[in-house]
């Protein structure tokens, strides 16, 4: 797990005594991500509730809850809210809040604070706060930090048989390529100056659409571990439950199956298998996600080149 934003230091000072109170810290993103869990550091009294927020931030003021959830509050100890899915941008400031009947750690710092509310839910634009430089509070963010690796666009032209992609692009740029199995495959080379990466769009019809620029993102997502394995069942369904777990397996299954692709990228030491991967086409404003299934580390002696190809499949 990546820390994305936060306090993760035990602060130096404690509030004095049981609260009900509901504060808020104000923290800028230090890596683009998703947020998978909020933690909060617990003081020497743990009260008897716990809820954990994150908010987006307009121009210093707490705007709207983007996550929260509850946990049991333990003393002097780090608490976590868990299974999030929140996307962060780098350099972005965002606010974690906090609603306590216990104690809590801080440092001084930006905050934001509220007394009385109670166990309830965070609302979005909450009214009545109080801002101040008195308490950072010891609460962070963390998750998966997203990787981008932007590679130039290809402009195509096709005839009805075999599209043959035209490169033209500096020195030392790198291209890509991407190919579908929504026609016949057929693998164009194209290079560019000390550095090749093949590109190909397939589609059914006969001009081949011009995309613009892509990217890739890696993103692991620990919660489809049942997804990655190959599972053998007992074919015999004895109950109507028994015949929904198989229809789900089988539907994930076939979900995975369907859609398929490869692409080249240059290396990236962080990719690993079953991360996903967005294809950006800026142009048209939309993008696909493919999940990586399976991937080579290649070296192309004639070119001195090191490239990363990736089996795809559905997310």
């Amino acid at each position: 797990m990546t820390v994305l934003l936060g306090k993760t230091a035990v602060g130096a000072n404690t509030d004095g005594g049981n609260m009900d109170f509901s504060i808020y810290s104000r923290f800028q993103c230090t890596v683009s991500g998703i947020v998978t869990s909020l933690n909060f550091r617990v003081g020497v009294n743990a009260g008897t509730w716990l809820r954990l927020a994150l908010y987006s931030d307009n121009a210093g003021v707490v705007n709207d809850v983007l996550a929260q959830g509850t946990v049991t509050p333990t003393a002097n100890a780090w608490k976590a809210v868990t299974g999030l899915s929140v996307e962060v941008t780098e350099d972005t400031y965002y606010w974690l809040g906090a609603r306590l009947d216990g104690c809590f750690t801080w440092d001084a710092g930006n905050r934001a604070y509220l007394a009385g509310v109670g166990d309830v839910a965070f609302p979005d634009d909450p009214a009545g706060l109080s801002y101040d430089d008195n308490a950072i509070i010891s609460m962070y963010a963390d998750g998966t930090e997203i990787v981008h690796v932007t590679v130039n666009a290809v402009a195509m032209t096709a005839d009805a048989a075999h599209p043959t992609p035209a490169v033209s692009v500096s020195s030392g740029v790198i291209d890509a390529e991407i190919m579908t199995a929504s026609a016949a495959l057929f693998t164009p080379a194209s290079t560019c100056g000390n550095a090749e990466i093949e590109i190909v769009t397939m589609t059914v019809s006969v001009a081949c659409p011009t995309p613009t620029v892509y990217a890739v993102q890696a993103q692991a997502e620990a919660t489809l571990i049942g997804e990655r394995l190959e599972v053998i069942h007992d074919p015999a369904v004895t109950s109507a439950i028994v015949a929904g777990y198989v229809a789900i397996a089988v539907l994930a299954k076939a979900r995975l199956d369907g859609k398929k692709a490869q692409i080249t990228v240059p290396p990236h030491c962080g990719l690993e298998l079953w991360d996903v991967v967005s294809i950006f086409d800026n142009a048209a404003n939309q993008n696909i996600n493919y999940r990586v299934r399976g991937y080579s580390f290649e070296y192309d002696t004639s070119k001195a080149q090191y490239v990363h190809r990736l089996e795809l499949c559905a997310v």
